[in-house]
C-alpha cells in the first residue's frame, strides 16, 4: 500500500489576483476546489491508503474544507511554519508516514495518469525515483527531461526561453522513502536542489499521453477551467462519496 502525499504549501503569487484570499489547493475549477480533483484520482488507486497534506500558506483553510468531508482514508497535514520549498516540505512530511514506498503529488498541477499504472511501472523497474512525463511542444516554462530507450533519467534540462519540444515532468512522483530521507532538511525544491542529485541512482521517467495542466498562472488556471471538464463526472461521483458537495444537477 501507498501513503500519497500532495505538496500544497505554496503561496500562489501569480495566481492571487484571480482567485485572492484563497490558496492554490482551493481555487474553484467548474465548481469543485482544485484539491478536490486530486483527491478523486488517488480515490480510484487500490493502492492508495492514506494522504498526508503538506501545508504552509493558508493552512487554516484546507484544514477547514478537508473537516467537512468524509475521505475513504484517513488525511493527515504536516504543516511548514515557514516556506520551507517543495523539498523542505516533503522532508517534513516523511515523518508522518511509515510506508517505504510514497506517492508524491505537486497541489497546483494535475496528470491523469494512471496510479496503479504508474506504480506496476515502478515496482517494474525496481526504481528508487519515478516521474510521470508527458511530450510537450514548448518546454520553456517547464524546463525537460531526457531519459534514454529504457526510460532510465539521464539529465534534467533548466527552463530556457527556446520553445523546444521535449518530455516535461507533470509533478506525480512515486519514490523510495529512504532515498529522500538521506537528504538534509532544509529550504530547498525537490525538482532543482534534489532530483539532480540523484542521476546515479535507478530513476526513470514514466511516459504518459493524457491530460496535463497545473495552475501556477491566470492563463493556465483559466485553460484548467476547459481541460479538467472532462474529469467532471468522475469529480462528480467523488463529491458523492465525501458528501456535502453539489450535485450534477446543481
Amino acid at each position: 500500500m501507498l501513503d500519497a502525499i500532495i505538496l500544497a504549501g505554496g503561496l500562489g503569487t501569480r495566481l492571487s489576483q484571480r482567485v485572492p484570499d484563497t490558496p492554490k489547493a482551493l481555487a474553484p475549477i467548474r465548481g469543485f476546489p482544485f484539491l478536490h480533483y486530486l483527491l478523486s484520482q488517488l480515490s480510484n488507486s487500490r493502492h492508495v491508503s492514506k494522504v498526508i497534506l503538506a501545508l504552509g500558506h493558508q493552512a487554516e483553510a484546507i484544514q477547514t474544507w478537508i473537516s467537512q468531508k468524509h475521505f475513504p482514508w484517513n488525511i493527515e497535514c504536516s504543516i511548514e511554519t515557514s516556506p520551507q520549498g517543495t523539498g523542505g516540505a516533503l522532508l517534513l512530511a516523511l515523518t508522518k508516514t511509515e510506508k517505504e514506498t510514497l506517492l508524491v503529488l505537486n497541489g497546483d498541477s494535475f496528470c491523469d495518469a494512471s496510479i496503479d499504472d504508474f506504480y506496476s511501472f515502478h515496482k517494474n523497474h525496481q526504481s528508487d525515483l519515478s516521474i510521470t512525463t508527458m511530450e510537450a511542444n514548448d518546454t520553456s516554462r517547464y524546463g525537460s527531461i531526457e531519459f534514454d530507450a529504457n526510460h532510465r533519467i539521464l539529465q534534467f534540462r533548466e527552463k530556457s526561453k527556446f520553445a523546444d519540444r521535449g518530455w516535461i515532468n507533470t509533478g506525480t512522483y512515486l519514490m523510495e522513502k529512504q532515498l529522500i530521507a538521506s537528504c538534509e532538511t532544509k529550504k530547498c525544491s525537490l525538482e532543482k536542489d534534489i532530483f539532480p542529485r540523484f542521476l546515479e541512482q535507478k530513476i526513470f521517467a514514466y511516459p504518459h499521453r493524457g491530460i496535463f495542466i497545473d495552475i501556477g498562472t491566470t492563463e493556465s488556471y483559466e485553460e484548467a477551467q476547459t481541460i479538467l471538464g472532462a474529469s467532471i463526472n468522475r469529480s462528480l461521483k467523488f463529491a458523492k462519496l465525501v458528501r456535502n458537495e453539489p450535485d450534477a444537477e446543481e
